[in-house]
């Protein structure tokens, strides 16, 4: 049965990354903060295979590596035929090939910047049968979960700040964050949850002051490795927020469960298309932002445009059917 919260937060996340990019298209700031949408996304990834028991490794990435990315080779394929016929840019053939690899956080078309995530997600899924085997959420003690869930933070920056693993690790935090507390929820029948959301919430409104005045007070401070700090203020920032909200948004929908209308069955469906197709229509190249003078028109185009573009996406995916070589 559909987790009709569930489904109203991805649909909610689906939404912020879109108006994201329409805000940075329209150099409004309010883009800095919409993004934490890819926040709420992998910590809801993390939260529901926290529920989930991987038996078969192998076949497990498997069909994890094709879910993300049949859909990804067909957009690819379509997107560089039409640049390669058109004429409308230079074609990277490294960049093509990095995202034909699921390695678009490591560069990519510029149609295309935004399917980082991918690398990530693909990265996180790699990770879920070591920290399934990492049993911290069945710790009796709360504190003690937390201490575990610092110490795994700690060690995802250390491998960055090594350059050992080059994926950013906030972004992987909200997925482990996400996945050990939908472990705890399930060995303590969710007992603390509510605890943990709350102390994460707590952590991320006293801090935003701090966050404000290092993002926006033009503090500037003579010593080597500020702007490194500062950046790292508001990334984790930005990591509290979207890992509050999530919870914070799940622990609402578990109070006053929405009903499961014909908007969330689309979002379900159409959610991740709508996520590959949208800033094709809003920025660089393709971009229907300011190709009329009206933004209410321009905005209904972009709207048909990506609407059409994912369900033909989701229709061809569908019907892509990879066949198993004969043992």
């Amino acid at each position: 049965m559909k987790n009709s919260g569930i489904s109203a937060i991805r649909g909610i996340a689906t939404l912020m990354i879109v108006c994201c990019h329409l805000m940075q298209g329209l150099d409004n700031e309010l883009a800095f903060w919409l993004n934490v949408g890819v926040q709420i996304f992998l910590c809801m990834s993390g939260y529901l295979y926290g529920k989930k028991q991987v038996e078969n490794t192998v076949a497990w990435y498997k069909r994890q590596y094709l879910k993300i990315m049949k859909p990804v080779w067909i957009l690819l394929t379509v997107l560089a035929a039409v640049i390669l016929i058109g004429q409308f840019s230079d074609l990277s053939v490294i960049s093509l090939g990095l995202s034909y690899l699921g390695l678009a956080g490591f560069g990519t078309l510029p149609e295309l910047t935004h399917t980082w995530f991918i690398t990530y997600i693909l990265f996180c899924y790699l990770l879920t049968p070591l920290l399934q085997m990492i049993d911290i959420a069945s710790e009796k003690k709360t504190w003690k979960f937390v201490l575990s869930l610092i110490v795994f933070v700690g060690i995802a920056e250390c491998l960055y700040l090594s350059r050992i693993v080059m994926l950013m690790p906030q972004y992987l935090s909200c997925y482990i964050v996400g996945y050990y507390f939908s472990r705890r929820e399930a060995a303590n029948g969710g007992a603390d949850l509510k605890k943990l959301t709350a102390i994460v919430a707590a952590i991320a409104v006293v801090t935003l002051p701090i966050r404000l005045l290092v993002q926006y007070g033009g503090i500037e401070i003579p010593m080597p490795g500020w702007q490194y700090i500062r950046t790292q203020i508001t990334d984790w920032h930005h990591t509290l927020l979207g890992i509050a909200l999530f919870f914070g948004l799940l622990l609402l929908f578990t109070r006053k469960k929405p009903g499961y209308t014909k908007i969330l069955e689309y979002s379900d469906k159409y959610s991740y298309y709508i996520y590959l197709v949208h800033q094709i229509f809003i920025l660089n190249t393709f971009s229907l932002l300011h190709v009329t003078p009206f933004l209410f028109l321009n905005l209904l185009l972009i709207a048909a445009a990506v609407l059409l573009s994912a369900a033909v996406l989701r229709w061809v995916t569908e019907r892509l059917v990879i066949k198993k070589k004969a043992v």
